[in-house]
Formats: structure tokens, C-alpha cells, sequence
């Protein structure tokens, strides 16, 4: 008894007719009931009789089928078995970032990159307490954030009290990011203050903790205008369609080969010394896996050029 006719006497049982069973498994239907003659045989009993529509099993094939159908099961558990430890194992990689385009431009040129590799990978936007609680919580492998400087001791703290490992990649001054026939720009600015922004609406991302409020007040922008949005589509659509600005980090590193959006312009604060470090986050007393590394090793390639 060979474990192709087990097979077949299940696909026959199933399907109630041979020439089905014979369709399903590709076989002519003459092959198929030779085939199934040869395991009658030597078994010494029918396993099936025929009916009106097609065959059904004998009490015979009834006791047959029910110790056959586990021990299929079983053989067909232990091919995948065999198939998966031969194959090399799939990579992971799970990242968390705050609304930081470059970062998500890496991880598309990562995926593309590994494209003949068998891999799950994710990339998770969200606001500095998101990427913080998925990095805690073991959802993402690494996180991507802003440190603006003037909370870095209360950040680390935090940090700390969390088993989380910071580390720096880079510090930047803000910048001012408009849509390129901004008033701002179609002016010639290469630089603004602070009081030029004033008649402008600000965008700002809306985050679950107050760091992006303070950065606010610490810059002194004391916009008239301002709105939330927690999404980069409608950050970008705002930019895009208004005279609305947002302030962020823009290393020119990280931006020469790509811009931050084709119809986007930056400009820098002229009158404010305040810095922003772009940095990376994993669990404490884990390291991070090659591929992880990886990562990491683009991040710091992109924004020290």
C-alpha cells in the first residue's frame, strides 16, 4: 500500500465519484480505478460500492477511511516539516517611526533591496508615545524619534524607566516646510523668523503626549492659526493646498538624492539656536537582530552622507 492510493481513496470518499476524485488528483479515470482495484486487493475487502450517484464506502472502507484520513494528516505534516527546515528561515523586521519621510524612503529602498530574500517586514507610523509603546511592548524591533534638545534629560529618564535604549544619529536645526510657491519662498527667503511665520496657520502632527507642544512654545511661534492632524496624507494635502507651514527636521544628508516631496520647500529658522536629534530606540538587554542592524547601519548612511 503505497500513501498515493491512501490519497486517492480520501479524494474518491470526498468527491462520492471516481471520475471526480480522478479530475482532482489529474489522473485519467481508468488509471485511477486500476489504482484503486490494487488496494482492494490487497487489502483483501472493497473499500467502496456504487450507487445511484457516483460510490460510497463500504462498512469496511468506513473503518479503513476513519485510521487513513489521520495518518494522511500526519504524513503531510511531515513534509511541510521537512520542506520548512530545509528552506532558510523567513527575516523579521518590525519599525516604528514617527512621521519622519526619509526614514519610511529607506525602508522602501530596504524592502526592494531584499527582494530575492523570504521576509515579513513592517514599517508603523505613529506619534512619539505610539512609537515608544510598541517598541516597549516588543511590537516593533526598533523605533525611529525626534529628541527635541531641551527635554532630552526628561526623555531619557522616561526612556530608562522603560527599558528603552536610546541612541543618537543626528541633530538638526528646525526647519520650516512649505509648499514651493509658498509666499515664503516665491519671495526669495533662504531663511525666516519667527514673526514672518505669525500670519501663517502651523500644522502639527497630534500626539498623545505634550514633548510637540512645548517644542511649540520653546520656538516661540505663537501661531494665530493652528491644526492637528495625526496623519502624513493630510499633514502633506494641508501643505499642498494652503499657505498653511509645519516645522520638522530636514537633514540635507538624508534629502540629496531624494526631496522630502517634489512640490515641498524648506526653509530655515533663522532666529531660534533650538536643535532636533533624530535618533533610535530598541528594548533594553535586547540586540538587535543582522537585519535590524541593517537598517540602522541605512539610517546612519542617509543622514551623515
Amino acid at each position: 500500500m503505497r500513501m498515493t492510493q491512501v490519497e486517492q481513496a480520501l479524494t474518491i470518499a470526498a468527491e462520492g465519484s471516481i471520475s471526480k476524485a480522478a479530475k482532482k488528483l489529474y489522473l485519467s479515470q481508468p488509471n485511477l480505478s486500476v489504482s484503486l482495484r490494487q488496494l482492494e486487493k490487497e487489502l483483501g475487502a472493497p473499500l467502496f460500492e456504487r450507487t445511484g450517484k457516483g460510490v460510497s464506502p463500504t462498512a469496511f472502507g468506513k473503518n479503513f477511511l476513519s485510521f487513513a484520513a489521520p495518518a494522511y494528516r500526519q504524513f503531510q505534516l511531515l513534509g511541510e516539516f521537512c520542506t520548512t527546515m530545509l528552506q532558510p528561515a523567513q527575516q523579521r523586521l518590525s519599525v516604528a517611526s514617527q512621521h519622519l519621510r526619509f526614514a519610511s524612503i529607506l525602508f522602501s529602498s530596504f524592502c526592494t533591496d531584499n527582494a530575492g530574500s523570504s521576509y515579513e517586514f513592517s514599517f508603523l507610523e505613529g506619534s512619539l508615545q505610539e512609537v515608544l509603546t510598541m517598541v516597549r511592548q516588543h511590537e516593533a524591533d526598533l523605533g525611529v524619534i525626534i529628541m527635541p534638545h531641551h527635554t532630552r534629560k526628561m526623555m531619557q529618564h522616561m526612556l530608562k524607566g522603560n527599558s528603552i535604549v536610546y541612541h543618537s544619529l543626528s541633530a538638526e536645526s528646525p526647519a520650516v516646510i512649505v509648499r514651493k510657491d509658498h509666499p515664503l519662498l516665491a519671495s526669495g527667503h533662504k531663511t525666516v523668523t519667527t514673526e514672518m511665520l505669525q500670519q501663517y496657520p502651523l500644522v502639527m502632527y497630534r500626539d498623545t503626549n505634550i514633548e510637540y507642544l512645548n517644542e511649540v512654545d520653546e520656538l516661540g511661534l505663537n501661531a494665530r492659526q493652528s491644526i492637528l492632524v495625526r496623519e502624513r496624507a493630510s499633514m502633506y494635502e494641508l501643505l499642498r493646498l494652503s499657505d498653511a507651514y509645519t516645522i520638522g527636521t530636514h537633514n540635507l544628508h538624508a534629502y540629496s538624492n531624494t526631496q522630502y516631496y517634489d512640490d515641498m520647500g524648506v526653509i530655515r529658522l533663522s532666529d531660534r539656536s533650538e536643535i532636533l536629534e533624530i535618533g533610535y530606540i530598541h528594548p533594553a538587554g535586547v540586540d538587535l537582530s543582522p537585519i535590524a542592524q541593517s537598517y540602522v547601519n541605512r539610517l546612519i548612511s542617509a543622514l551623515e552622507n
